[in-house]
């Protein structure tokens, strides 16, 4: 059994009210996942693995990293609970830095797995796998990571480390583990580069080894894979291997389940278990249930009014034509920093924007991620790069621009399509790739190649990371100490009664209209 990218979402609760109920929340996996524990025939083993991500991303864990002195501790304390085997280190366990990370690791009371991050002494950081010998059987876990990592951490939470194709690493020790197991298992936090997840697939090719999964299911030797990282649900069997990858916020359980016969697999099958119906494990719930209800009423604590017209109601259009709430966002980074231009995206299609009335459950519904600010020196030439990395978001049909899934997939990571503050740009989507930005211009003026702006993004950005390989660390020139989503209270308190004629207006065009 199988959880994965669980961000922190122990409740089974979104956080969008009080009253907010979802089907999802590892308090209602807990409960599936002991009953099966509990109910295995006598000749069937069960493992229990978590597949990273498991404590960033609610605003339970915000709560308790701004408030409680042992910070979220308790989000991995409370996975003690459930019995796992085995764990592995998703990209966001390096969000805390390296320091807590060790002693959160410390913690859990199962191994947690990864080969091919190492250590400055070039040892696997976290056991690079394991060996589990129940009824007779010798079952060898592998864990893997996504090496995209530097894209998207600053270095201080990963310094000292280095991180290795997945692939690499798989191809140098499966061999090994299949001449001492009688089972390898694969447990891979990243995922598939193909949008279309079914037979024998070949990788899509990439500039990055984001998500070698594909690959991963070629190897001689594999008899299980199981993924994550991309928030799919997947069940079903590639290049002849069971796979799986549960969705995100616990909604489902992955289950694969292998036949042997004399300790050789002979066939195996994936499936997906919804926890909507189950009841919250009553265990997991007293755990961490005083934190919960001081969360909830931290959520609803107030901020600041302001005037009609931030709330947004589609934030596909809000992307396309503009809105107040984008240039709000915009507007705070401006004054914060003081650079000539800034860029800002919608994290999902679940953003509200800001009633009159705003709540720091408003902050994170519209905010979840808590990203640094940085200012980037980038030329002319860049800018009208990433513009047109940008433009990759849509594709023409019927004459219209739409979000183009060819691209992304299912799962469409809507904060990688910024919208930029400060200069005047139109994008024409009925052009080829590479030659969509048909305007580019700063104070009236078309922009020079070798023009020199200072740009505010957010860290993650500044990194690279969404494929603006235009941008890198080199280029930072400044780092504000605190958090976005923290600079939006403060402005929001700083500017009562705002309103949205009080802000810059849209200033770009996406075309066709």
């Amino acid at each position: 059994m199988v959880t994965s990218d669980i961000h922190a979402h122990i409740f089974p609760t979104r956080y969008r009210s009080r009253d907010d109920q979802a089907g999802l929340g590892l308090a209602k996996a807990a409960t599936l996942i002991k009953r099966i524990q509990h109910k295995a025939k006598e000749d069937t083993i069960v493992l229990t693995i978590d597949n990273g991500d498991l404590i960033q991303g609610s605003s339970l864990a915000a709560y308790l990293k701004e408030n409680y002195t042992e910070g979220i501790m308790p989000l991995f304390e409370v996975t003690n609970l459930l019995q796992y085997d085995a764990g592995v280190i998703g990209n966001h366990e390096f969000d805390y830095g390296r320091k807590f990370l060790n002693k959160a690791l410390c913690a859990c009371h199962y191994p947690i797995l990864c080969a091919n991050i190492l250590d400055e002494k070039n040892h696997s950081y976290g056991k690079p796998y394991i060996v589990i010998e129940k009824k007779g059987m010798k079952i060898a876990v592998l864990g893997l990571t996504t090496q995209n990592i530097p894209y998207w951490e600053p270095e201080e939470n990963i310094k000292g480390l280095h991180f290795v194709s997945a692939l690499e690493m798989a191809q140098k020790y499966v061999p090994f583990l299949k001449h001492i197991a009688d089972i390898v298992v694969i447990a891979y936090h990243g995922g598939y580069g193909e949008k279309r997840i079914k037979g024998s697939i070949q990788e899509q090719k990439s500039r990055t080894k984001e998500n070698e999964g594909a690959a991963l299911s070629k190897i001689k030797g594999v008899d299980a894979l199981i993924t994550g990282h991309q928030h799919r649900r997947i069940a079903t069997s590639i290049n002849g291997i069971p796979t799986i990858q549960p969705g995100h916020n616990g909604e489902c359980v992955g289950e694969i389940d292998l036949e042997t016969t004399h300790k050789i697999v002979k066939s195996g099958y994936s499936k997906l278990l919804a926890v909507a119906q189950e009841v919250p494990d009553t265990e997991v719930s007293r755990f961490l249930g005083a934190f919960e209800k001081k969360t909830q009423k931290w959520l609803d604590k107030p901020i600041a009014k302001l005037g009609d017209g931030f709330q947004m109601t589609d934030p596909n259009m809000a992307r396309r034509k503009g809105h107040p709430f984008i240039n709000l966002l915009n507007q705070v980074q401006l004054q914060a920093t003081g650079a000539e231009i800034s860029a800002v995206s919608l994290f999902n299609n679940e953003v509200t924007g800001f009633s009159t009335e705003v709540t720091i459950r408003d902050i994170k519904i519209n905010y979840p991620f808590e990203n640094k600010l940085v200012v980037l020196q980038v030329t002319g030439a860049q800018l009208r790069a990433a513009l047109e990395q940008n433009a990759t978001y849509w594709k023409l049909y019927n004459d219209h621009a739409i979000v183009n899934q060819c691209t992304f997939g299912p799962a469409i990571p809507y904060y990688n399509y910024d919208i930029y503050a400060g200069v005047d740009y139109t994008l024409d989507i009925s052009y080829p790739v590479g030659r969509r930005v048909r305007s580019l211009s700063y104070h009236g003026r078309p922009v020079e190649n070798k023009q020199v702006f200072r740009l505010a993004v957010s860290q993650y950005r500044a990194l690279g990371g969404g494929s603006f390989k235009m941008y890198s660390p080199k280029q930072i020139i400044a780092e504000h100490s605190t958090t976005i989503p923290k600079l939006v209270i403060e402005y929001l308190r700083a500017n009562e009664d705002l309103t949205p004629d009080k802000l810059k207006h849209n200033n770009y065009r996406i075309l066709p209209e």
